[in-house]
Parts: structure tokens; C-alpha cells; sequence
């Protein structure tokens, strides 16, 4: 047992009171920092969910807009004359896809929408699974 009688004691004494208060001021640091890197990722999670949606609907109008009597025609000017073989189309992924007997072929929705919508998703499920363990920490310490 520690005595406060004397100097030592009190020091002693108040050091105790010190690393009590500095604990608590900690704890609730910890919180406050906690709770805006929660806000944080909220924010980039949002940011990260609309860039998606949008990307994703900029391609899906663009398979929506892709004729293929129009943007798939017979070459017949080449010899020998080179006919459509397939189009290929669907919404998820976005894609429009001519198909010549030739071999080649041309894509119509843009390169950069289903890597940017993937990256997006990506983006967006860490950000919820890192809220989710932060907000656990914070509940799991408090109750």
C-alpha cells in the first residue's frame, strides 16, 4: 500500500489521477478520431457508389443507343465482301460487340466504363467493411 504522507506519496498519488485522466482523454481521442474516419469513409463510399451507378448507366445507354443494323453494317465495298457474323450485346457487364466473318471485330461501349465501375465497387465494399469494423470497435468497447 502507498502512503501520500510525504512527498513521494503524493507524488505518487497524483500521478495515479494523471494516467486516470490521460486514459480517459485517450479513450475518447480514440473515439472522436474513430468516429471522423468513419465520416470519411461514409463520404468516400458515397462518392465511390454514385461515380459507379453513373458509369454503369453511361453504358448501359450506350448499349441501349448501339443499333446494330447501323453500327454493324456488311463491308460489301471489300473484296471479298465481309458480312456481320454475330452481335453481341447484354447490360451486365455493358457491352455491344460486332462480329465480322472476316474476324474482326469492333467493341461500341467505351473501354474505360467497366474497369472504372469495377474499381468503384471495389472502393465502395472496403469502405463499408472498414466503417463496419470501426463501428464494431467502438460498440464492442463501450458496452
Amino acid at each position: 500500500m502507498i502512503s501520500t504522507d510525504g512527498p513521494t506519496g503524493l507524488f505518487t498519488a497524483g500521478l495515479r489521477e494523471d494516467f486516470a485522466t490521460s486514459d480517459s482523454r485517450n479513450t475518447h481521442a480514440r473515439t472522436v478520431v474513430r468516429s471522423r474516419e468513419v465520416h470519411r469513409l461514409v463520404g468516400l463510399g458515397k462518392a465511390s457508389a454514385v461515380t459507379g451507378i453513373v458509369c454503369y448507366l453511361l453504358g448501359c445507354l450506350q448499349v441501349v443507343l448501339t443499333i446494330p443494323a447501323h453500327a454493324c453494317p456488311d463491308r460489301l465495298e471489300l473484296h471479298p465482301p465481309v458480312h456481320l457474323l454475330r452481335y453481341d450485346s447484354g447490360v451486365l457487364p455493358p457491352r455491344v460487340t460486332c462480329h465480322w466473318d472476316d474476324g474482326t471485330h469492333k467493341d461500341f461501349v467505351s473501354g474505360w466504363i467497366n474497369p472504372l465501375t469495377l474499381v468503384c465497387a471495389v472502393v465502395l465494399a472496403a469502405c463499408l467493411v472498414r466503417a463496419l469494423v470501426l463501428l464494431r470497435r467502438r460498440t464492442g468497447r463501450a458496452g
